[in-house]
C-alpha cells in the first residue's frame, strides 16, 4: 500500500542494506519524501486504508479507530530470519468485515514466499480487493 516502505524493506531484504540506508537511498531516488514519517510509520497505507473501507463498506472511521505500525522499528535481523523460515515481511493494511464488526489494522506482516504480494518489490504498490 506503499511504495516508499516497500521499497525499503525490498533493499533491506534484497541487498542487505540497514533500514537507514535503505531509507536514503529512497529519498536519494525520490521514493521518499524529506521527512517520511508518515509512511515509514504506516500512516500513509492508514489514510488508504480509510478511504478504501468509506467506499468498500460505506463508513466512516478515524485513524484513532484501528491500529497503525510501521516498518520503523524493523531491523535486517528480522528480515534474514523472516527469509530463513521462508517468509518475507511486508507492510500490509487490512479490512475484514465478520458479521457486523469491520477489523482493519496496518502493519508490518510475514508472508509466505510463494505469495503474489510477498513478490511485489521495491517502489511498487499492490491493493487487493
Amino acid at each position: 500500500m506503499n511504495g516508499t516502505t516497500n521499497y525499503i524493506l525490498s533493499q533491506m531484504d534484497e541487498k542487505g542494506l540497514s533500514y537507514a540506508a535503505a531509507l536514503k537511498r529512497a529519498q536519494e531516488l525520490g521514493f521518499a519524501e524529506a521527512d517520511p514519517t508518515n509512511d515509514v510509520t504506516g500512516k500513509d497505507a492508514a489514510y488508504k486504508m480509510i478511504l478504501l473501507c468509506q467506499f468498500a463498506f460505506g463508513v466512516h472511521i478515524k485513524l484513532s479507530d484501528f491500529s497503525v505500525q510501521g516498518i520503523n522499528h524493523l531491523q535486517g535481523f528480522d528480515l534474514q530470519q523472516a527469509k530463513k523460515l521462508g517468509y518475507t515481511i511486508k507492510l500490509i493494511g487490512i479490512a475484514k468485515k465478520i458479521a457486523d464488526q469491520l477489523f482493519i489494522e496496518v502493519a508490518p506482516c510475514l508472508l509466505s514466499n510463494d505469495a503474489l504480494m510477498a513478490n511485489i518489490k521495491n517502489e511498487i504498490m499492490l491493493c487487493k480487493l
